[in-house]
């Protein structure tokens, strides 16, 4: 389909444009959010609209002009930063967005423990959580969850491994991509994991 003429279809229902990168942006030329490392220059991101995630004091400093969003690693180990480092930036610097790349109602409730109250705006749920309202905060972020009945998804299997407790993260429900290494933090027990590379939800327990 592509990303810009789907980006196109959703720009008058959209309130902004997530990617991952500030090429996903450069190529769909739409104001946006990049919720990938800040591997960029100020200029670039200025450029195309984007504000950058940022993740310590240092980058935020660096991208003060551009009002970053601040990443908050809650369990997924994705770019984001430490509670300490959250509370750290928050007793120092204004905030006005921020957000967790989440698989489970706990992340979600946990990025609300550390920013609810003292940032606008927060979020969690891309498609995934699309379906856990209280989940949803200030904002989703629907992905996939956007083309469905409308295309068809495959991907070829990639790796098959067992998971077991000792890999696992606090608040997985073993189940999407996270489950590439969380098992059985909720009880689900060691299980057998099939992974395909075709984005954040394709990492089937089975």
């Amino acid at each position: 389909m592509g990303a810009t003429p789907v980006a196109d279809a959703l720009a008058s229902v959209a309130d902004d444009f997530a990617y991952f990168s500030i090429d996903e942006a450069r190529a769909v030329r739409r104001p946006g959010i990049a919720l990938g490392p800040a591997l960029g220059e100020p200029a670039e991101y200025r450029e195309l609209d984007l504000r950058p995630a940022v993740s310590s004091r240092a980058q935020l400093e660096r991208f003060r002009d551009l009002r970053p969003l601040l990443n908050v690693d809650t369990g997924m180990q994705r770019f984001g930063c430490s509670a300490e480092t959250v509370e750290d930036i928050l007793t120092h610097d204004r905030v006005d967005e921020a957000f967790t790349h989440a698989d489970t109602p706990r992340a979600a409730a946990l990025l609300r423990e550390l920013c609810g109250g003292r940032v606008p705006v927060i979020h969690a749920a891309a498609s995934g959580l699309l379906g856990v309202p209280e989940a949803w905060l200030d904002a989703v972020r629907p992905g996939l969850a956007l083309y469905r009945g409308a295309v068809r998804v495959t991907a070829t299997l990639a790796t098959v491994r067992e998971v077991s407790a000792e890999s696992g993260t606090a608040g997985s429900r073993c189940r999407g991509w996270a489950s590439f290494w969380q098992a059985t933090a909720t009880g689900c027990g060691p299980r057998r994991c099939r992974s395909t590379g075709a984005g954040n939800a394709f990492s089937k327990p089975g």
